[in-house]
C-alpha cells in the first residue's frame, strides 16, 4: 500500500515538474516573441526618424 502511494506521489511530482517546465519555456517563447516584437517596432521607428 504504502509503495502505491509512493508512486502515485512521484507520478503527480513528475507532471508537475513538466508542467512547471512547459510553462518556463512557454514563458520564454512569450517573452523572445514580445522582445522581436519591441526590437521591430524599435527599428521601424529609427528608420521613420531618420528618413
Amino acid at each position: 500500500m504504502k509503495i502505491v502511494i509512493k508512486m502515485y506521489k512521484g507520478v503527480c511530482f513528475f507532471i508537475l515538474a513538466m508542467l512547471e517546465s512547459y510553462e518556463y519555456i512557454f514563458r520564454k517563447m512569450v517573452m523572445c516573441e514580445e522582445k522581436k516584437i519591441i526590437l521591430k517596432g524599435y527599428f521601424m521607428h529609427k528608420i521613420r526618424t531618420s528618413l
